[in-house]
């Protein structure tokens, strides 16, 4: 199954999204949603293989992409703006976060617990003043509960602000 027959290899030393914006712009159309939940479903695949030791068949992650995809795509679709063309990477960014209105950091935290094996995953990921990525962690940790995992993970971020020495805004993520 050729999901993707067009889709041109990422070039070295570009980030994943100058490199989807380049392929949204330059095959317009259902290429970069496809691309997206393939990429999506390549993370759980991995998440699946890290933490619960599966053995990933890539045929079938194509294929759940593929599923995911087809059921997004028969939803009504709101309009929305789109964001200004791939030659002004930093106004895409923005306007996929918006830069805070001083120039502090922005710190983004979330925490996972995985009942079966009594451990988490945190993460955090720092944000300039111009809502590009300029740092970030994610560790496993020890953990017995969800809230001790989120917990986990706004210390870190409040480690990571007094490490900075700078005011810094923290987001942190809730997930149903």
């Amino acid at each position: 199954m050729h999901l993707f027959p067009s889709l041109p290899t990422p070039p070295p030393l570009v980030s994943i999204l100058d490199w989807l914006s380049s392929i949204h712009y330059s095959q317009p159309g259902e290429t970069t949603p496809k691309v997206i939940y393939l990429l999506w479903q390549i993370w759980k695949t991995r998440n699946e293989k890290v933490f619960r030791a599966s053995s990933p068949w890539p045929p079938a992650t194509c294929s759940k992409a593929i599923n995911d995809f087809t059921a997004w795509n028969s939803c009504p679709k709101v309009p929305r703006q789109l964001p200004p063309p791939p030659n002004q990477p930093r106004a895409i960014r923005s306007h996929l976060l918006p830069p805070p209105s001083n120039p502090n950091l922005v710190i983004h935290c979330d925490g996972l617990f995985l009942h079966d094996s009594q451990k988490a995953t945190y993460g955090i990921v720092v944000f300039d003043s111009h809502g590009d990525i300029c740092d970030g962690k994610a560790d496993t940790i020890l953990c017995s509960s969800p809230i001790e995992a989120e917990a986990k993970a706004l210390l870190e971020a409040v480690r990571y602000a007094q490490d900075k020495a700078t005011p810094c805004l923290i987001r942190w993520t809730v997930f149903p």
